[in-house]
């Protein structure tokens, strides 16, 4: 979702972006750790995984929840508004989404 991805490269350098400066910092050092150019194989899931799970910080923060996306970008989508299916709280648990049919990363499955 390229919103989403505008509001995440925001945050790279915005730390009130994210709930706590704490949060962005444990971000950052674990993707730093990450192979910058993995050979498809070789990919480390479950590293890579450990960290998109640090982002759910940013993404269930109060700071998304308000963010509103600058009124010139996405005019197709009717410019501006808000992160499209943002959910407050870190412990939110979503249901499983009945369009996806794919339960195990065909990565990690090889």
């Amino acid at each position: 979702e390229y919103k989403w991805s505008y509001f995440m490269n925001l945050a790279q350098d915005d730390a009130s972006e994210w709930p706590s400066s704490a949060n962005q910092v444990s971000f950052f050092e674990a993707y730093a750790e990450l192979p910058q150019s993995p050979v498809m194989g070789d990919i480390d899931v479950d590293q890579w995984q450990d960290v998109a799970d640090l982002l759910i910080p940013l993404c269930r923060g109060e700071p998304a929840g308000e963010y509103t996306l600058p009124s010139d970008l996405f005019i197709d989508s009717g410019g501006g508004g808000g992160l499209p299916g943002y959910t407050e709280g870190e412990g939110t648990e979503l249901p499983d989404d009945p369009t996806c049919s794919a339960k195990v990363c065909p990565v990690s499955s090889q």
